[in-house]
Order: C-alpha cells, then sequence, then structure tokens
C-alpha cells in the first residue's frame, strides 16, 4: 500500500510552503541539543530549503530536498525534516512553524538520518573576498564537475539510499513511532497545546547539569559548518 502512495500537486505545494518557513535568519535552538533561545550559537541562516526532485524508483516514489544554509548544528537538518514532514501529513496549520523559532522548547523527534549527504560546498565569503583581492587567487568552483558529481549521485549515492531504505524503512517506522506518541507532540493536533512562551532560554545560573537530554540519535552526527549544501 505505501508503495502505491503519490504526492497530489496540493500536497507538494504545502510541503514547499511548509519548507519555505526555513528561509531566512532564524533562531533553531529546538532544532540541535544544548541550544537555548537567545544565544547567538542558536540562529542560523537558510538560503534555501525545497523540493529539489521527484522521481519513481522500484515501484516507490521518492522526494529529494535540497537545503542550502551558511552553517549547521547537530541533528538540525534531521529535526527540521521531522517537523515539516509531521506539519505536513497531519494537516496542521503551517503557521506553527514560525512558533518553533520562538522562545518556546519544543520536543522536536530527529528524523532518519539515512538520505541526508552533503552535495557541495559553497565559498560565498571567499568568493566575496576573491572579488577585492590584490592577490592572483584561484576561484573554487564545482560547476565543472557537474556531469561526474552528478554521475555519482544517481550510480552510487541514491541506490544505496533507496535499497537501505527498503530493507530498513527507517522512515516508515519513524512516522509509526511518532503516531504512536502523539502524547509527546500535543502541538501535532489542531488546536493542541503549545509550549509555553519563555520556556526556549537557559535557565538562569544553569552550570552542564542542566543541559537539556539528547534525543535519540543525537550522539551521532558532527557539526557541519561553512556554507554547506545537502539533500
Amino acid at each position: 500500500e505505501l508503495k502505491k502512495f503519490r504526492a497530489n500537486p496540493e500536497l507538494l505545494e504545502k510541503f514547499n510552503k511548509v519548507l519555505g518557513y526555513y528561509k531566512g535568519t532564524k533562531s533553531y535552538h529546538n532544532y540541535s541539543p544544548y541550544r537555548y533561545f537567545g544565544e547567538a550559537s542558536s540562529k542560523r541562516v537558510m538560503r534555501d530549503f525545497s523540493v529539489s526532485k521527484i522521481f519513481e524508483e522500484n515501484g516507490s516514489e521518492w522526494i529529494l530536498l535540497k537545503v542550502e544554509g551558511d552553517s549547521f548544528m547537530l541533528n538540525q537538518i534531521r529535526k527540521m525534516v521531522s517537523l515539516a514532514v509531521l506539519v505536513t501529513r497531519s494537516g496542521i496549520n503551517a503557521d506553527l512553524m514560525e512558533k518553533s523559532f520562538e522562545n518556546r522548547k519544543f520536543n522536536i523527534p530527529n528524523a532518519p538520518s539515512l538520505g541526508l549527504y552533503l552535495e557541495r560546498t559553497l565559498f560565498s565569503y571567499y568568493k566575496q573576498k576573491l572579488e577585492k583581492s590584490t592577490v592572483e587567487l584561484k576561484d573554487i568552483d564545482f560547476n565543472q564537475y557537474e556531469g561526474e558529481l552528478d554521475k555519482i549521485k544517481h550510480e552510487m549515492i541514491l541506490p544505496t539510499i533507496i535499497k537501505e531504505e527498503k530493507e530498513t524503512q527507517d522512515f516508515v517506522t519513524f512516522c509509526y513511532n511518532v503516531d504512536c506518541r502523539m502524547h509527546n507532540y500535543p502541538w501535532l493536533v489542531e488546536g493542541g497545546e503549545l509550549p509555553e512562551i519563555g520556556t526556549g532560554e537557559k535557565p538562569k545560573n544553569s552550570g552542564n547539569a542542566d543541559k537539556p537530554k539528547l534525543e535519540e540519535g543525537d550522539e551521532d552526527e558532527a557539526d557541519v559548518k561553512n556554507g554547506n549544501r545537502s539533500d
């Protein structure tokens, strides 16, 4: 039955709208452990987050997402994908996305890491310096390798992701587990209770003992920085 599912235009339009809430400079304290509202380190710049491609493989439909940002924190992208998927499939008002950037503490589950990969690194700041530099420096441009990169993606990376998802059904299990634990996510229901304003700030006089508990999987990803794009 799951293989027969196809996202209709209305659903894709809503999904892209939800992803659009991430664009710009926002506070991502709810998207990574040990982060709090009001801290400079919680602010990140997302330049794009959208549906990049839709294709069929092995009788199933796959949706490829592209996210481009100046830097990413631990598990940030996994939680961004998670909330976008959950808001879209639940049918609640997409304005909930804006609430996640406010001074509230949301419990956002981690989406599976399967399928997350770094496609390329962008050097926008370096290129700006290059334009002003009096020293002759070479431009770093991956566009000349577009054909080779695309070949690696479609012949090695995507087939591996599809094969593993078919065997493990990580995303199916993820959605099922959330459905079974809706008491942990009351805000996922239309008119449901939102976390209180003021709960996203760091407790005063807090030390390491007051660090928020790690979500499952929070310990298994490295911090990714310096203007990266992931698909």
